[in-house]
């Protein structure tokens, strides 16, 4: 939910101009390999469909691409198994990709930059720029408030952005009070984007003990916390707690103050 994908958008259309065979774009998370190969391969005219296995198709694509200037874009990738094959040899070609998990960039000796949280002024011009300036001038410490609660995360402005802009007569204090309701904070939607879908698809690459371990950081409710006080209230050991912290921040789905906590 902090942009990753949006981020990537807008890079391929700053970058467009400096690839001159264009832009390919694959949505790793969804899209097996064979198949990632078999589309890129049909935008220059070729087919692979007669090359059934990977290793095959992605020869067959790096000599495709061996000669060209191309924008490689893998969007979501959650193996990095799934994509180091369809990787390119060709020296004028680029690798741009998004991830949830810090260790797949790290495997596939990626230059790493994590986007951030909206800060409060960014999140309340994006409020400004979607519902429109004088809603958001009408009650400014409401629109402060509704990106306070979201924690500057950009999916989630969005989200309620575009729920103020298709509701006119909801007043940003309406929207203040039902996102104060932390229980029904996942469930903000507008038509196929979710909070809670962006979520889901996190946890469910989680094993059973990091969904315990995740779960109980419930009872902080946000605030920061130790690892001793994690496993005491897990009743886990405490160098097991660490390592399953590790891995979750490794996912986004906890980070670091930048000290013990």
């Amino acid at each position: 939910g902090v942009g990753k994908t949006t981020l990537a958008i807008h890079a391929a259309h700053a970058l467009r101009a400096d690839f001159a065979d264009g832009i390919l774009w694959a949505n790793a998370a969804i899209t097996n390999p064979l198949d990632i190969a078999q589309s890129w391969a049909q935008a220059y005219g070729y087919d692979f469909s007669g090359l059934s296995d990977l290793e095959s198709r992605a020869a067959a694509l790096r000599n495709v691409l061996a000669a060209k200037q191309v924008l490689l874009i893998f969007d979501d990738v959650i193996d990095a198994a799934n994509v180091r094959p369809l990787l390119p040899g060709g020296a004028q070609c680029r690798v741009l990709l998004t991830t949830r998990n810090h260790d797949v960039a790290s495997a596939l000796n990626a230059h790493s930059r994590q986007p951030a949280e909206l800060a409060l002024e960014a999140g309340v011009d994006l409020l400004e720029l979607v519902v429109g300036a004088a809603r958001v001038h009408a009650d400014p410490t409401a629109a402060q408030r509704i990106c306070a609660i979201v924690e500057g995360l950009p999916l989630a402005v969005e989200i309620v952005a575009q729920r103020l802009k298709s509701r006119p007569r909801q007043s940003l204090g309406n929207m203040v009070a039902r996102l104060e309701d932390s229980a029904h904070r996942l469930d903000l939607h507008i038509s196929d984007r979710a909070i809670r879908a962006a979520f889901e698809v996190s946890w469910a690459q989680l094993d059973e003990e990091q969904k315990h371990i995740f779960s109980t950081m419930g009872v902080f409710e946000g605030r920061s916390f130790a690892v001793p006080a994690l496993a005491y209230v897990a009743e886990r050991d405490e160098a097991e707690v660490e390592e399953i912290v590790w891995s979750l921040q490794a996912l986004s789905l906890v980070g670091a103050d930048g000290g013990a906590r």
